[in-house]
């Protein structure tokens, strides 16, 4: 099966002030508060091409702006999710170790205190999406079975009682790669990725909706406008979902953007086109969404259905890093790969939406981190 080297997030949106799911690679989840003074932990990545997997993290505090090192927090595995619970605890589900798709589950303890064991999954688990739905479970969707072969697995993880039940019903196409929101009705929309049979992938227009009163999947009749592998989407205040980016069957990096309407369960594809390769989405507080690219970001405003682009680019293009909004309404990017491919990043800036500036952190990270998780640890949680 092909692993791509970019940006391998399942994200619905990092998002500081709205309902939020989950990630699998590079992004964020939300909660009620704040965690021990920090407002966001990177986790894991790789601090060199090539190298084995960080199990190391670092805390960023917004009041003072700097990175504090935290040892021994993540797997030595690539491409599992991180989701923040409700009660402050993270699980951590999957990624891929050397025999493949693992079923290893485990909880950071109060993040930085302690990493211990949960049960094994029903499924391996890689490029999955974890999403914290409105009742404090988990809903564990997809990803790769195999080395070769995309997933229709499904599962539930209850922090309560502390184990994983599969789902009444599968997902009605394999996938991986794909991206899950959280509906303002609790219920949860997968959309696009990628369907891989014997390692060729085929990229996904399909889309179906998770009930948790059910625990079956239904796919929706109408079908996204572009087929989307490693797409992006982002939930709205009014409830619609962006749709943006993603690569078709050419490994071409598309730049169009569509909006799913659960009320009428339709895809409007939008005139607008996108004017970089969207590797983030961030939700921002007034309800506009933040595209952002290697070097560049543009913003989307879904009153006018508009894109503009901010005067301010990043100090340091980077890819495959993480991308978080704050309580204060900026965002902080961290980490990543830089222009020069062979170079891992250790810097990390902050962008300001009041006046589309960037600013650099006050410190670096603990050492340079790429293809990391970015959780945000201040965000509400759904409602």
């Amino acid at each position: 099966m092909e692993v791509r080297d970019r940006c391998v997030a399942r994200v619905t949106c990092v998002a500081a002030f709205a309902l939020t799911a989950a990630v699998s690679g590079i992004g964020a989840l939300a909660r009620a508060d704040q965690v021990g003074g920090h407002s966001v932990l990177l986790l894991g990545g790789r601090g060199t091409l090539g190298a084995s997997e960080l199990t190391s993290g670092d805390y960023f505090d917004t009041a003072t702006q700097s990175f504090t090192a935290v040892a021994g927090i993540a797997p030595d595995r690539r491409r599992y999710s991180a989701t923040l619970l409700n009660d402050g605890r993270i699980l951590i589900v999957g990624g891929f170790d050397p025999q493949g798709p693992s079923k290893q589950a485990l909880i950071l303890d109060r993040p930085g205190e302690s990493l211990t064991s949960a049960p094994d999954t029903m499924c391996g688990h890689g490029f999955h999406s974890a999403t914290l739905l409105k009742d404090g479970l988990v809903l564990i969707a997809g990803g790769s079975i195999s080395d070769d072969a995309s997933s229709d697995c499904a599962e539930i993880y209850d922090p309560t009682a502390n184990r994983f039940q599969l789902t009444a019903g599968k997902l009605n196409v394999s996938r991986l790669r794909h991206s899950a929101t959280l509906l303002r009705d609790g219920r949860v929309l997968i959309a696009g990725g990628a369907h891989a049979s014997g390692g060729v992938n085929h990229a996904l227009n399909s889309a179906e909706i998770f009930d948790p009163a059910t625990g079956r999947f239904t796919l929706t009749r109408d079908r996204m406008h572009t087929k989307r592998d490693d797409l992006r989407s982002c939930l709205f205040h009014d409830g619609t979902v962006l749709i943006a980016g993603g690569w078709d069957n050419q490994a071409k990096m598309l730049h169009s953007l569509e909006i799913f309407n659960p009320a009428s369960v339709t895809f409007k594809a939008l005139k607008e086109r996108i004017p970089i390769e969207v590797l983030q989405l961030v939700l921002l507080k007034d309800g506009r969404v933040l595209l952002a690219g290697d070097e560049r970001v543009v913003i989307f405003d879904p009153v006018g259905q508009k894109l503009s682009t901010p005067a301010g680019r990043m100090h340091e293009a980077r890819t495959v890093y993480s991308a978080s909004a704050l309580e204060d309404g900026r965002v902080l990017f961290a980490g990543g790969r830089g222009k020069n491919i062979d170079r891992v990043l250790d810097s990390a800036e902050i962008f300001d939406p009041a006046n589309g500036t960037f600013t650099s952190s006050k410190n670096a990270l603990s050492g340079p981190r790429m293809e990391h998780l970015g959780v945000s640890l201040s965000s509400p949680r759904p409602r």
